[in-house]
């Protein structure tokens, strides 16, 4: 059986676009129209798909993580690093919530097979090293902030991963939970490296492109775990 109402994720990829669009075109102020839009469009998605009886406290973990998703959208659109931080805290909530919905598909502990989380840790923390090193040394004040936002989002892969372990949801994991994980791990980084290093807003677009396609795999994964079509 078919997701329903399809339609609202070509509205969610028209909107994403054209938000691409308005970074291309630096026409910050109407991004609240586009950027605006995304998280409300996956949130209608989610509900209408995700209707069942089952799974209620993991569907208002789904629905919470959403709407500070979007939110945070709106705080980032904000000039000045009060609205940064801001959004960087309701991201922080977002994956912790993230975190707990994962945890209740498959505990970390015990371990049948370590080799689950063993390999994703090893790469995870040689990631965020490289990414610490270049960034911590130009963040000034936020670079506490920034080393436990990191910490969060890499514990957020890590548990994603660990969906390995499930015996009923193993297959979600790297179709949808590990690849969205590793992507929020990449929009996050480059969108670091963009404020402290590069400062080009071009690569706005690519974080766009990333944040908004580990968010669709995240909510197709999350419909699929309600659902039980694992």
């Amino acid at each position: 059986m078919k997701n329903k109402n399809q339609y609202l994720i070509f509205f969610f990829w028209v909107a994403l676009l054209a938000d691409c669009y308005l970074i291309y075109t630096q026409q910050e102020s109407n991004r609240i129209f586009t950027k605006g839009a995304l998280m409300p469009l996956l949130l209608a998605y989610f509900l209408t798909n995700a209707s069942t009886r089952h799974h209620v406290p993991s569907k208002l973990l789904v629905v919470a993580a959403l709407l500070l998703a979007w939110a945070g959208d709106l705080f980032l659109l904000l000039s000045g690093r009060g609205g940064f931080i801001t959004g960087l805290l309701l991201f922080l909530v977002m994956h912790l919530f993230y975190i707990i919905y994962f945890w209740r598909i498959q505990k970390l502990f015990p371990q049948k097979n370590p080799g689950n989380l063993v390999i994703p840790l090893a790469a995870v923390a040689i990631f965020d090293v490289l990414i610490m090193r270049t960034v911590l040394p130009l963040a000034g004040n936020l670079g506490t902030p920034l080393m436990a936002y990191m910490a969060v989002i890499s514990l957020m892969f890590l548990m994603a991963c660990n969906v390995l372990g499930s015996k009923k949801a193993r297959s979600l994991a790297p179709q949808f939970f590990i690849p969205g994980a590793a992507l929020f791990l990449l929009s996050d980084s480059i969108l670091g490296l963009n404020m402290f290093l590069w400062e080009d807003f071009l690569i706005g677009i690519a974080v766009m492109l990333t944040y908004g396609y580990a968010q669709h795999l995240m909510v197709h994964g999350f419909i699929r775990h309600v659902k039980g079509r694992t």
